[in-house]
Protein backbone atom coordinates (compact mmCIF):
# COMPACT_ATOMS: atom_id res chain seq x y z
CA UNK A 1 0.00 0.00 0.00
CA UNK A 2 1.32 3.92 0.25
CA UNK A 3 3.76 4.57 2.57
CA UNK A 4 2.09 6.52 5.79
CA UNK A 5 3.31 9.05 8.42
CA UNK A 6 3.15 5.70 10.56
CA UNK A 7 6.10 3.85 8.30
CA UNK A 8 7.91 6.97 7.91
CA UNK A 9 8.05 7.65 11.73
CA UNK A 10 9.02 3.67 11.95
CA UNK A 11 11.75 4.62 9.55
CA UNK A 12 13.04 7.30 11.44
CA UNK A 13 13.52 5.27 14.45
CA UNK A 14 15.20 2.49 13.39
CA UNK A 15 17.43 5.36 11.50
CA UNK A 16 18.18 7.01 15.06
CA UNK A 17 19.10 3.15 16.61
CA UNK A 18 21.40 2.86 14.23
CA UNK A 19 22.90 6.50 14.43
CA UNK A 20 23.22 7.20 18.27
CA UNK A 21 25.61 4.80 19.10
CA UNK A 22 27.75 6.18 16.43
CA UNK A 23 28.03 9.73 17.42
CA UNK A 24 31.24 9.55 19.46
CA UNK A 25 32.88 9.00 16.54
CA UNK A 26 30.75 10.89 14.03
CA UNK A 27 31.36 14.35 15.79
CA UNK A 28 30.53 17.38 13.40
CA UNK A 29 32.37 19.65 15.54
CA UNK A 30 35.85 17.59 14.64
CA UNK A 31 35.74 18.81 11.04
CA UNK A 32 34.68 22.04 12.08
CA UNK A 33 37.80 22.58 13.70
CA UNK A 34 39.56 21.68 10.79
CA UNK A 35 37.53 23.89 8.80
CA UNK A 36 38.38 26.41 11.48
CA UNK A 37 41.97 25.74 11.11
CA UNK A 38 41.95 25.93 7.95
CA UNK A 39 40.15 29.35 7.54
CA UNK A 40 42.72 30.82 10.02
CA UNK A 41 45.61 29.55 7.76
CA UNK A 42 43.89 30.78 3.97
CA UNK A 43 43.81 34.44 5.90
CA UNK A 44 47.40 34.27 7.16
CA UNK A 45 48.50 33.77 3.90
CA UNK A 46 46.19 36.64 2.12
CA UNK A 47 44.29 38.62 4.95
CA UNK A 48 41.60 39.61 1.92
CA UNK A 49 40.36 36.38 0.78
CA UNK A 50 36.78 35.75 0.87
CA UNK A 51 35.62 32.34 1.88
CA UNK A 52 32.77 30.03 2.08
CA UNK A 53 31.86 27.59 3.91
CA UNK A 54 30.25 24.81 3.72
CA UNK A 55 27.46 22.50 5.24
CA UNK A 56 28.26 18.66 5.27
CA UNK A 57 26.62 16.60 3.07
CA UNK A 58 23.57 14.01 3.52
CA UNK A 59 23.06 10.90 2.74
CA UNK A 60 19.58 9.77 3.64
CA UNK A 61 17.12 12.36 2.33
CA UNK A 62 14.23 10.79 3.24
CA UNK A 63 15.01 11.50 6.89
CA UNK A 64 16.47 15.28 5.99
CA UNK A 65 14.81 16.75 8.93
CA UNK A 66 16.82 15.06 11.27
CA UNK A 67 19.82 16.81 9.66
CA UNK A 68 18.56 20.02 10.87
CA UNK A 69 19.58 19.95 14.71
CA UNK A 70 22.80 18.86 14.08
CA UNK A 71 24.02 21.04 10.96
CA UNK A 72 22.46 24.11 13.24
CA UNK A 73 24.73 23.02 15.80
CA UNK A 74 27.67 22.77 13.78
CA UNK A 75 26.88 26.14 12.03
CA UNK A 76 26.77 27.59 15.48
CA UNK A 77 29.80 26.07 16.64
CA UNK A 78 31.60 27.73 13.54
CA UNK A 79 30.08 31.17 14.02
CA UNK A 80 30.76 30.94 17.88
CA UNK A 81 34.35 29.59 17.34
CA UNK A 82 35.17 31.90 14.16
CA UNK A 83 37.82 34.77 15.22
CA UNK A 84 35.68 37.14 14.99
CA UNK A 85 37.65 39.71 12.84
CA UNK A 86 37.71 36.37 10.04
CA UNK A 87 33.66 36.10 10.84
CA UNK A 88 33.24 39.74 9.78
CA UNK A 89 35.76 39.86 7.02
CA UNK A 90 36.23 36.81 5.55
CA UNK A 91 33.53 34.84 5.67
CA UNK A 92 31.30 35.37 2.91
CA UNK A 93 28.37 32.88 3.42
CA UNK A 94 27.79 29.11 3.66
CA UNK A 95 27.80 26.63 0.67
CA UNK A 96 25.17 23.56 0.50
CA UNK A 97 27.15 20.33 0.06
CA UNK A 98 24.10 18.09 -1.21
CA UNK A 99 23.99 18.03 -5.12
CA UNK A 100 19.86 17.58 -6.41
CA UNK A 101 16.75 17.03 -4.59
CA UNK A 102 15.12 13.67 -5.45
CA UNK A 103 11.48 12.88 -5.06
CA UNK A 104 11.67 9.01 -3.00
CA UNK A 105 9.00 6.86 -1.41
CA UNK A 106 8.20 9.32 1.38
CA UNK A 107 9.67 12.65 0.04
CA UNK A 108 7.39 14.65 -2.31
CA UNK A 109 8.37 17.40 -4.47
CA UNK A 110 4.75 19.88 -4.47
CA UNK A 111 5.03 22.76 -6.36
CA UNK A 112 1.97 24.26 -4.98
CA UNK A 113 3.81 24.95 -1.80
CA UNK A 114 6.68 27.16 -2.81
CA UNK A 115 8.12 27.68 0.93
CA UNK A 116 9.30 24.12 1.02
CA UNK A 117 7.44 22.37 -1.58
CA UNK A 118 6.25 19.37 1.32
CA UNK A 119 9.93 18.36 0.60
CA UNK A 120 12.51 17.29 3.76
CA UNK A 121 15.42 18.10 2.45
CA UNK A 122 14.21 21.74 1.11
CA UNK A 123 13.29 21.91 4.81
CA UNK A 124 16.64 21.55 5.73
CA UNK A 125 17.58 23.78 3.07
CA UNK A 126 15.61 26.74 4.61
CA UNK A 127 16.09 26.14 8.37
CA UNK A 128 19.81 26.08 7.88
CA UNK A 129 19.94 28.83 4.94
CA UNK A 130 17.67 31.03 7.05
CA UNK A 131 20.19 30.84 10.14
CA UNK A 132 22.87 32.13 7.85
CA UNK A 133 20.68 34.68 5.74
CA UNK A 134 19.91 36.01 10.05
CA UNK A 135 23.57 36.90 10.60
CA UNK A 136 23.87 38.82 7.53
CA UNK A 137 26.53 36.14 5.61
CA UNK A 138 24.89 34.68 1.71
CA UNK A 139 23.56 31.23 0.96
CA UNK A 140 25.42 29.41 -2.23
CA UNK A 141 24.13 26.08 -3.63
CA UNK A 142 25.75 24.09 -7.06
CA UNK A 143 23.64 21.56 -7.86
CA UNK A 144 24.43 19.30 -11.11
CA UNK A 145 21.67 20.34 -13.91
CA UNK A 146 19.73 17.96 -16.04
CA UNK A 147 16.34 19.77 -17.69
CA UNK A 148 14.25 16.71 -16.24
CA UNK A 149 10.89 16.87 -14.33
CA UNK A 150 13.30 14.72 -11.36
CA UNK A 151 16.38 16.87 -11.32
CA UNK A 152 15.68 19.85 -13.77
CA UNK A 153 12.55 20.73 -12.20
CA UNK A 154 13.26 20.72 -8.29
CA UNK A 155 16.18 22.91 -8.63
CA UNK A 156 14.38 25.43 -11.10
CA UNK A 157 11.50 25.89 -8.75
CA UNK A 158 14.08 26.34 -5.74
CA UNK A 159 16.53 29.20 -7.36
CA UNK A 160 13.16 30.51 -9.41
CA UNK A 161 10.21 30.86 -6.66
CA UNK A 162 12.12 30.99 -3.61
CA UNK A 163 15.00 32.94 -1.88
CA UNK A 164 16.58 30.15 0.06
CA UNK A 165 19.90 30.78 -1.83
CA UNK A 166 21.28 33.80 -3.02
CA UNK A 167 23.76 32.22 -5.27
CA UNK A 168 22.60 28.99 -7.62
CA UNK A 169 25.49 27.72 -9.89
CA UNK A 170 24.94 25.34 -12.34
CA UNK A 171 26.71 22.04 -12.85
CA UNK A 172 26.53 21.39 -16.98
CA UNK A 173 28.70 17.91 -16.33
CA UNK A 174 29.00 17.78 -20.17
CA UNK A 175 32.56 17.15 -19.75
CA UNK A 176 32.01 14.00 -17.40
CA UNK A 177 29.50 12.96 -18.85
CA UNK A 178 27.96 11.59 -22.55
CA UNK A 179 24.24 13.19 -23.47
CA UNK A 180 24.83 16.27 -21.91
CA UNK A 181 26.11 18.74 -24.52
CA UNK A 182 23.22 20.63 -24.77
CA UNK A 183 23.60 21.61 -21.40
CA UNK A 184 25.80 23.93 -22.39
CA UNK A 185 23.90 26.79 -24.31
CA UNK A 186 21.18 26.26 -21.76
CA UNK A 187 23.04 27.21 -18.83
CA UNK A 188 24.51 29.98 -20.55
CA UNK A 189 20.50 31.36 -21.16
CA UNK A 190 19.86 30.73 -17.96
CA UNK A 191 22.74 32.87 -16.35
CA UNK A 192 21.73 35.23 -19.44
CA UNK A 193 18.09 35.32 -18.02
CA UNK A 194 19.02 34.91 -14.26
CA UNK A 195 16.64 32.02 -14.37
CA UNK A 196 16.71 28.35 -14.17
CA UNK A 197 15.40 26.95 -17.66
CA UNK A 198 13.58 23.86 -18.87
CA UNK A 199 14.87 22.21 -22.06
CA UNK A 200 12.39 24.71 -24.01
CA UNK A 201 14.57 27.94 -22.34
CA UNK A 202 11.37 28.36 -19.93
CA UNK A 203 12.13 29.44 -16.72
CA UNK A 204 10.59 26.85 -14.37
CA UNK A 205 7.60 27.97 -12.14
CA UNK A 206 7.33 30.79 -15.02
CA UNK A 207 7.90 34.07 -14.09
CA UNK A 208 11.09 34.74 -11.50
CA UNK A 209 9.46 35.46 -8.00
CA UNK A 210 13.28 35.26 -6.55
CA UNK A 211 16.61 37.20 -6.38
CA UNK A 212 18.47 34.17 -6.37
CA UNK A 213 21.39 34.77 -8.80
CA UNK A 214 21.69 32.30 -11.45
CA UNK A 215 25.17 31.18 -13.03
CA UNK A 216 27.33 28.99 -15.06
CA UNK A 217 30.09 26.13 -13.52
CA UNK A 218 33.47 25.55 -15.59
CA UNK A 219 34.24 21.88 -15.14
CA UNK A 220 37.66 20.21 -15.41
CA UNK A 221 39.92 17.79 -13.99
CA UNK A 222 43.03 15.96 -14.91
CA UNK A 223 42.20 12.74 -15.23
CA UNK A 224 39.90 13.18 -17.75
CA UNK A 225 43.25 14.29 -20.44
CA UNK A 226 45.13 10.70 -19.71
CA UNK A 227 43.53 8.38 -21.35
CA UNK A 228 42.25 7.84 -24.93
CA UNK A 229 39.26 10.13 -24.22
CA UNK A 230 41.80 13.04 -24.29
CA UNK A 231 40.56 14.67 -27.10
CA UNK A 232 37.33 14.24 -26.32
CA UNK A 233 37.51 15.99 -23.60
CA UNK A 234 40.02 18.52 -24.64
CA UNK A 235 37.06 19.10 -27.15
CA UNK A 236 34.44 18.93 -24.65
CA UNK A 237 36.34 21.67 -22.16
CA UNK A 238 36.80 24.04 -25.09
CA UNK A 239 32.94 23.98 -25.68
CA UNK A 240 32.86 25.85 -21.53
CA UNK A 241 35.34 28.27 -22.32
CA UNK A 242 33.24 29.47 -25.79
CA UNK A 243 30.53 29.96 -24.09
CA UNK A 244 31.54 30.95 -20.62
CA UNK A 245 34.80 33.08 -21.01
CA UNK A 246 32.89 36.43 -21.91
CA UNK A 247 31.09 36.07 -18.20
CA UNK A 248 34.40 36.53 -16.16
CA UNK A 249 33.21 39.63 -14.23
CA UNK A 250 30.09 40.23 -15.32
CA UNK A 251 27.92 36.81 -14.26
CA UNK A 252 28.41 34.76 -11.25
CA UNK A 253 30.54 31.85 -12.22
CA UNK A 254 31.96 28.80 -10.31
CA UNK A 255 35.10 26.67 -11.51
CA UNK A 256 35.47 23.27 -10.44
CA UNK A 257 38.86 21.61 -11.74
CA UNK A 258 38.68 18.81 -9.19
CA UNK A 259 41.32 18.36 -6.22
CA UNK A 260 44.33 19.86 -5.38
CA UNK A 261 46.60 17.28 -7.76
CA UNK A 262 44.45 17.88 -10.35
CA UNK A 263 44.68 21.23 -10.19
CA UNK A 264 48.70 21.29 -10.43
CA UNK A 265 48.22 19.11 -13.30
CA UNK A 266 49.81 21.09 -16.23
CA UNK A 267 46.96 20.67 -18.71
CA UNK A 268 44.29 21.99 -15.55
CA UNK A 269 46.60 24.57 -14.35
CA UNK A 270 47.13 25.72 -17.65
CA UNK A 271 43.47 25.85 -18.21
CA UNK A 272 42.65 27.93 -15.28
CA UNK A 273 45.55 30.18 -15.59
CA UNK A 274 44.30 30.73 -19.36
CA UNK A 275 40.66 30.85 -18.27
CA UNK A 276 41.00 33.75 -15.48
CA UNK A 277 43.64 35.72 -18.05
CA UNK A 278 40.00 36.78 -19.17
CA UNK A 279 39.40 38.94 -16.43
CA UNK A 280 39.47 42.28 -16.91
Amino acid sequence: GDPSQADLDKLKAQFRSIINPLDEDLLLNDYADMTLEFAERLVAVNPDIEIWYSFPDMYVVTLADLYIEPFLEYYNYLKNNTDPQIWENNIKGFYWLKEDVPETMYNCFDIENLVDFNNAEVRAMKACNDAVHEDGKLTFWCPYYRSTNDTGKHIGFIANQTDIFDYVILQPNHVFTDGLDYNIDLIKEATLQNAVLNKSYVAWGGEKKSSTMVGAEMESQSNLYSGKDREKNLERYQAYVDAYQDFLGKYSIAMYYGERNSVMSETVFNQLKDFLAGVK
